[in-house]
């Protein structure tokens, strides 16, 4: 009976453990903070990856994973599907645009979005379309460097997306059916975040757009202040949502802390002119991002807006953080991926790549998973 209890007990651990590794979307949940469970450190650079899968094209989008298996996109116009133990091709599904959104996960489905301006749900085993929907023609945009798409985020039977086209889009997960949307004066590069029924959604016209989930009605909105070189203060960094603040930073070099019950600034965190579009990990009471002409990866008190420390990494970081076990993982334009200490920023280990990281990385079960623009996705251990 004892060796009986033991087993069952073995069993659960096990259960609960991989149930705890699934990243079903981007910033790993709806409120974009970017935090996973526990997790072993990987070796970094004193150990080879575990695999690598090669594609046609730069990987920016970054991974999602559930049930052992990773998803992500490319810019060949790909979507893959491969077995995280070993990196084997399970399927890839085709499209007529660069794959820059990273996908989410639910209810058996895979969600995402191409530069065709076509927004996917296909079956999660299979890559079989279930549905779409067209966008509309992409608002004009004269700023450069614009990489990155929407990626969707989850909330019980709804899917919430921005688009080029400027509108934010909410639709039933599982028909498709367009519940609202709600137009903005600029593309909607960041992915929305939501929390508590409550959808935070940042524009390249510089403003911060807080709906509610069921309507579509705005509840209030923040504009960020802009500089001289961008006055509209783009918004492509994706808001996180913690302790009654949303944090977000801006192409005007500043992140921004919103007062989430009356839209009023808490405070900004100003980077001197190095744009942000880094999404913020919110942890420990620190707020991190990476940028981009300062070349540093910085944490930011949450309640004070001062600067608790700050990592020079030589190169810019556009890649988004992510915090497992005390341990921010953060990709750069040198081709690394840093494992710095949330409490201090000082570098745990490293691992080095021959092209530009601005995937952002995830962390399951000791393994990190991250695309490169060498045209590989990688399985770091």
């Amino acid at each position: 009976m004892r060796k009986l209890n033991a087993l069952l007990l073995f069993l659960l651990l096990a259960l609960v453990r991989l149930g705890a590794v699934d990243i079903s979307m981007f910033r790993a949940n709806s409120e974009h903070t970017g935090v996973v469970a526990d997790s072993p450190i990987p070796k970094g650079a004193y150990a080879g990856h575990k695999w690598r899968f090669q594609t046609a094209g730069r990987v920016r989008s970054s991974a999602a994973l559930g049930n052992g298996i990773v998803y992500f996109g490319s810019d060949d116009g790909y979507l893959y599907a491969l077995k995280a133990t070993d990196g084997s091709l399970v399927w890839k599904l085709k499209t007529d645009g660069e794959v820059q959104s990273s996908p989410a996960l639910a209810n058996g489905l895979v969600y995402f979005m191409s530069r065709d301006g076509l927004f996917r749900a296909v079956e999660a085993n299979s890559g079989k379309i279930k549905w779409t929907l067209q966008t509309g023609p992409e608002l004009p945009f004269k700023g450069g460097w614009d990489w990155f798409l929407s990626s969707p985020v989850l909330a019980g039977n709804v899917v919430v997306f921005g688009a080029g086209d400027g509108a934010v889009y909410c639709l039933d997960a599982q028909s498709g059916k367009t519940l609202w949307s709600f137009k903005t004066a600029g593309r909607v590069r960041a992915t929305p975040a939501i929390s508590n029924g409550i959808v935070y959604a940042g524009s390249m016209d510089g403003t911060l757009y807080v709906l509610d989930l069921k309507s579509g009605d705005l509840k209030w909105k923040f504009k960020t202040e802009g500089n001289q070189y961008f006055p509209l203060g783009e918004i492509q960094s994706s808001p996180a949502v913690a302790d009654g603040m949303v944090f977000f930073g801006s192409r005007d070099g500043r992140l921004y802390a919103v007062d989430i019950e009356t839209g009023k600034q808490r405070w900004r965190f100003d980077n001197e002119g190095n744009w942000v579009i880094s999404s913020p990990a919110v942890s420990g009471g620190l707020v991190i991002t990476g940028n981009s002409d300062g070349e540093y990866v910085n944490a930011i008190d949450e309640q004070t807006g001062k600067e608790k420390w700050r990592y020079q990494t030589r190169m810019n970081a556009f890649s988004s953080p992510m915090v497992s076990a005390g341990t921010v993982y953060i990709g750069d334009w040198y081709g690394k991926v840093w494992f710095l200490d949330l409490k201090t920023g000082e570098p745990k280990s490293l691992y080095y790549f021959e092209d530009r990281v601005n995937s952002s990385p995830i962390i399951s079960d000791g393994i990190v998973y991250v695309g490169c623009e060498d045209y590989y996705f990688y399985a770091i251990q």
